[in-house]
């Protein structure tokens, strides 16, 4: 059977689609003309990163600008914070703890980077019952916390790419 291409197979826009998720999610939801005409927005006021970041994926500080520009044109105002830039986890579970406790109320989400094998940006809705739920575009729907680590067959979290984002108001 032959299978289709998703997101991800071949792009690197995962940190826009997750800025568009997060927007959704925090000020949605948006029917599918305002997903276009948001995620043109996004494009056209960072035209020097493209086409470089369609094969190559983007940084944090992009993800950030993004989120900006989208508030603004949404006439939002959210708080944007990279709260674990230096700070050092002593395990996985102590990150998730406090992830748990930061997004449990709607007006709160993040945006976080997964290394390998992942190397991939999406957005942490909450954590309930050791399950984390996310908004992806590569269909990642919730894991089990136990998925994420750095031993075999776990994914990586890359604390300091940790965005959160409250709106405000």
């Amino acid at each position: 059977m032959r299978k289709f291409l998703q997101q991800g197979k071949l792009d690197g826009l995962c940190g826009l689609y997750s800025v568009l998720h997060c927007l959704d999610y925090l000020c949605g939801p948006f029917d599918e003309n305002y997903h276009n005409e948001l995620f043109s927005t996004l494009v056209k006021k960072q035209p020097e990163i493209f086409p470089t970041c369609v094969y190559e994926g983007t940084v944090k500080s992009n993800v950030v600008k993004w989120l900006k520009i989208g508030s603004r044109k949404l006439g939002v105002k959210i708080d944007v914070v990279s709260a674990y830039e230096t700070r050092y986890f002593n395990n996985n579970a102590e990150y998730w703890r406090e992830m748990q406790k930061l997004t449990n109320s709607k007006d709160v989400c993040a945006i976080i980077g997964m290394g390998e094998p992942w190397n991939h940006w999406t957005v942490v809705t909450h954590i309930k019952s050791n399950r984390v739920h996310f908004l992806d575009s590569y269909g990642i729907k919730s894991r089990s916390i136990k998925w994420f680590g750095n031993g075999a067959n776990q994914t990586q979290i890359l604390t300091n790419e940790t965005l959160l984002i409250q709106r405000i108001g």
